[in-house]
């Protein structure tokens, strides 16, 4: 049974920008290496994976061999990188574009091969907002954006978890070896994963791309119960008229999503007075909520669970 404790408060922050040791251009991911204890950063800017203690303090950093797009620590303290169709063909004799590396960032293994001189910048398949790596219960997970399989990272392996049916109209993205289908796949619409897929103890969930026309750019939004193996999907799922479509990562069984200071306090200033008295409890804690924060407060975290479904 996974403890639950819903209390938190600051610590510390990680903010040196520089070029010097322990420096970063930006930061394109985070991690926590359970094993070492450490805090992991990357900054793709610079191309370097930095580590540091769970105090903040810097020990050292890694120089990522290759040309990719995400980055994720490996179950035993290696990393493994998502090339994204980059050219790496200088780099690699075979281009991959999962690679593992082990923790003095030589390589180790690697999948779905590709030629990027077949895969150029025009026709490579768009990248999943969030990531293609998820973490649960210390195992790391896979997915390919515009794909349809949620793999297991194991340090010996690749194991497939779950394979979602979203119609002939896929995108062939694991092995595409016709790079005019993949091609002509891409210039229309698809189906997919359009962003990051995320799970906590009961539910999958993650916003799919879909040939369907809707009227933005982002599709349906679907979580799945492991229970049940029920799906429910739509194109909002909304709490008291304020969207929950977005979430950024999951605790136990909760879902986690942001909510920007600047944004509550300018829906409660427009938000019509004379509706306050029959607003809802949830409503009301947004407004209790919005009343005590400034622009310069950082973000809300809301957490939210499912009922069984």
């Amino acid at each position: 049974m996974t403890e639950i404790r819903m209390d938190g408060g600051y610590i510390h922050k990680i903010a040196r920008v520089g070029q010097g040791p322990g420096d970063y251009t930006q930061i394109d991911f985070f991690d926590i290496d359970i094993k070492k204890k450490q805090i992991v950063l990357t900054d793709l800017m610079s191309y370097w994976v930095m580590r540091y203690d769970l105090d903040g303090k810097f020990l050292f950093k890694q120089k990522i061999p290759v040309w990719c797009y995400g980055v994720s620590i490996l179950p035993n303290s290696g990393i493994v990188l998502y090339a994204d169709f980059r050219n790496n063909s200088e780099k690699l004799a075979q281009e991959y574009n999962l690679i593992y590396l082990d923790s003095t960032m030589n390589y180790k293994k690697a999948y779905f091969p590709y030629n990027s001189k077949d895969f150029n910048q025009e026709i490579k398949p768009p990248a999943s907002i969030g990531g293609q790596f998820f973490a649960l219960d210390e195992f790391l997970n896979f997915t390919f954006p515009g794909g349809n399989t949620v793999y297991q990272i194991t340090e010996d392996s690749l194991i497939n978890r779950y394979q979602f049916n979203f119609g002939n109209d896929i995108l062939p993205i694991e092995n595409p070896t016709n790079p005019s289908q993949f091609t002509e796949q891409l210039r229309r619409k698809y189906n997919g994963f359009l962003t990051s897929v995320m799970e906590n103890e009961e539910v999958l969930f993650f916003t799919m791309q879909t040939n369907i026309d809707l009227p933005l750019r982002f599709g349906y939004t679907v979580y799945y119960s492991k229970k049940s193996r029920n799906m429910l999907s739509a194109y909002l799922f909304m709490i008291e008229k304020f969207n929950i479509n977005f979430p950024r990562t999951c605790y136990g069984s909760w879902i986690v999503s942001v909510m920007e200071s600047y944004s509550l306090i300018e829906w409660k200033e427009k938000y019509p007075k004379e509706q306050i008295p029959f607003a809802g409890s949830y409503t009301k804690a947004r407004l209790d909520l919005a009343e005590e924060l400034t622009v310069d407060d950082n973000p809300v975290l809301m957490f939210v669970k499912f009922k069984d479904f």
